[in-house]
């Protein structure tokens, strides 16, 4: 089960990355950070798919998007609450960090030793212990930001909580299997039903991202403007 639905959550973050990408402005910032973690799922599942269950290279790489999806995730989080000029100093410790996961996680396929650790559930164990107040305080900010906004846009916001919500709990369960805990391997289908929680979000607010479907209502409203001021003239006229 959490083989294919690794796939087919590949499969769906792959197609509203490319509908947000061809359909939406690049300066949205639920645009531009929406697509950058819906590459991450589809790279972290893509790899899991690859990988089948084995402890193998494509797992190494799985990991790439399984350590820059938090960090995505926060710093998406930052951006809707925080001015510009307080968003650097945490971002500086969070990428650091990311990055030396990363360094972790790559260096396993060309030393030995690496490879152990990254096998290990000490790293399984850091990865939680690092990101995990990270995840945590942009699960709270989004939800500051549901709270706060208009019953109209309300909505907005709680897609990507849902999602989000559902990724770092089922995404976290399926780490803490490494640390000795008994619970089934669901992180594939929380990535799927996140990806589909996101997929009812952009359509349901459609206004907000597709860039061609606001163009097409602009033009019909300038459209019937002119024929109201022709009719105008015209009444005028007689």
């Amino acid at each position: 089960m959490a083989h294919w639905s690794a796939l087919v959550a590949a499969i769906v973050s792959a197609g509203l990355f490319a509908y947000l990408i061809a359909r939406s402005p690049r300066t949205n910032v639920f645009t531009f950070y929406l697509a950058a973690m819906l590459a991450t799922i589809f790279e972290w599942n893509v790899f899991e798919w690859m990988r089948d269950g084995e402890q193998n290279a494509y797992a190494n790489f799985q990991f790439i998007g399984i350590i820059l999806l938090p960090a995505f995730l926060f710093q998406f989080a930052l951006r809707l609450m925080r001015p510009e000029g307080r968003r650097a100093r945490w971002l500086w410790p969070l990428y650091g960090g990311a990055l030396t996961f990363l360094f972790l996680a790559l260096g396993g396929l060309v030393n030995d030793n690496l490879d152990g650790f990254f096998w290990s559930p000490e790293y399984n164990g850091l990865y939680l212990v690092f990101f995990g107040p990270f995840i945590g305080a942009a699960l709270v900010m989004l939800a500051r930001r549901f709270a706060a906004s208009p019953p109209g846009v309300r909505g907005l916001y709680g897609y990507p909580l849902f999602a989000a919500s559902l990724v770092a709990l089922l995404g976290g369960l399926d780490l803490a299997i490494a640390l000795g805990l008994q619970v089934p391997p669901l992180a594939n289908v929380g990535a799927l039903a996140a990806s589909a929680i996101l997929v009812v979000g952009v359509f349901r607010y459609s206004d907000v991202f597709d860039s061609i479907a606001r163009l097409r209502e602009s033009v019909s409203r300038t459209i019937g403007t002119m024929r109201w001021g022709f009719a105008s003239f015209n009444a005028e006229r007689k």
